[in-house]
């Protein structure tokens, strides 16, 4: 990639960016807006944090920069598009690495342009944020994959790290990436499956007796959304219905396992019900020009993505992808769809590679020609 191409999709992203943010008003403050707010005050006057601000404490501390820098909370924006734009890239390199000029910018375009992406550079909440992050990962992921190196690997645990302290959704990625390279680069062997069960277990038990997941689990009433069926967040319309439980159930994961226990039908049926609608993404209160939009363009995406699977048997980026949607679509099976659909947004880097490479093998197939990820790998 080129520095011609890459000011073209500079300027690209500037202009849509700057359109949506007139479109917005202006800076815009979302729900979460003032614990953030509220964090980096605790954070500046040195007293501890409150409820679930520490789980964010990465988005809090550059909140607390900003606010020095800029005067406001909405200079962290500055950071957000640059952000952004160095994500656009990444993307771009990155599926021009494993497919072809035309869908990297296919791929390029539907990441700059797709209304629900872009309109979080313009809030001051983490998701434009987490977004560049799990970009940054997939590229470092990609290189480790391709050529291990120790700057390569500092490049990626940076970007895990910056994901897992933004929100505790980055976690997930962190328990996906590091026992998938472990396997990828060691080969699978029963010492290796040992010592990477291990390091998960381990890991997953101190994570979950920590007070940042207390704080970020329990604190979404888990178990309460699962008895009421809860599908949407804030949306009554949309609840599955479920059966009472005969326990008092108190909000921990114990009581949750009881739950699924007693009504295992009722429970796959509402993560199905969470699941659909989250990959689907229209909402019954977005506006008809919204939901067409997202037809138009996502749903060939979730569809082209699906072309990819054949590649999981040879291609071990791919299997890391699926891995990646797989852990988000896990939050969103476990505890329900927020309002805007948030939590799906969050895959999308990783829906849009597959999605290119599944484009990718269509246009081979098509055309007649082998479909093979190792004729990009001269393109570094």
């Amino acid at each position: 990639m080129g520095f011609r191409t890459a000011i073209v999709l500079s300027l690209a992203f500037l202009a849509v960016d700057g359109a949506r943010l007139a479109q917005l008003g202006g800076p815009r403050h979302g729900v979460d807006t003032q614990r953030f707010i509220t964090g980096s005050d605790h954070f500046t006057a040195g007293t501890s944090y409150q409820t679930k601000e520490g789980t964010y404490r990465g988005y809090i501390w550059l909140l607390t920069l900003s606010r020095r820098v800029f005067g406001q909370p909405e200079g962290i924006l500055v950071l957000q598009w640059v952000c952004g734009l160095l994500s656009s890239l990444l993307i771009c390199r990155l599926i021009l690495e494993r497919t072809n000029w035309t869908c990297a910018v296919m791929g390029t375009a539907f990441f700059i342009t797709f209304p629900d992406i872009s309109q979080w550079n313009n809030y001051v909440l983490t998701d434009s944020l987490y977004i560049s992050a799990v970009a940054a990962t997939l590229f470092a992921t990609h290189r480790v994959l391709r050529a291990p190196s120790v700057t390569r690997f500092a490049a990626l645990a940076a970007g895990l790290l910056f994901g897992g302290l933004l929100r505790p959704s980055g976690w997930l990625v962190i328990a996906v990436t590091v026992p998938f390279l472990w396997f990828e680069l060691q080969g699978i062997s029963r010492r290796s499956v040992l010592i990477a069960l291990v390091v998960v277990a381990g890991g997953i038990t101190v994570f979950v007796g920590t007070s940042t997941f207390r704080r970020s689990f329990y604190g979404e009433h888990p178990d309460g959304g699962l008895a009421a069926g809860f599908v949407i967040d804030g949306y009554r319309a949309a609840d599955h219905r479920m059966p009472s439980p005969s326990f008092t159930m108190d909000g921990t994961l114990i009581s949750v396992a009881r739950y699924v226990w007693e009504a295992p039908g009722a429970t796959a049926g509402l993560v199905g019900a969470r699941l659909v609608r989250g990959v689907a993404h229209v909402r019954p209160y977005y506006s008809w020009p919204h939901n067409l939009i997202i037809a138009v363009m996502l749903w060939p995406l979730n569809l082209l993505a699906l072309a990819a699977l054949p590649a999981i048997a040879r291609d071990g980026f791919s299997r890391y992808l699926w891995l990646m949607c797989a852990s988000h679509l896990l939050l969103i099976a476990v505890v329900l769809i927020d309002w805007d659909g948030r939590f799906y947004i969050h895959t999308l880097p990783a829906v849009l590679v597959l999605a290119m490479d599944g484009l990718h093998r269509l246009i081979d197939k098509s055309s007649g020609s082998p479909y093979n990820h190792a004729r990009t790998e001269a393109v570094i």
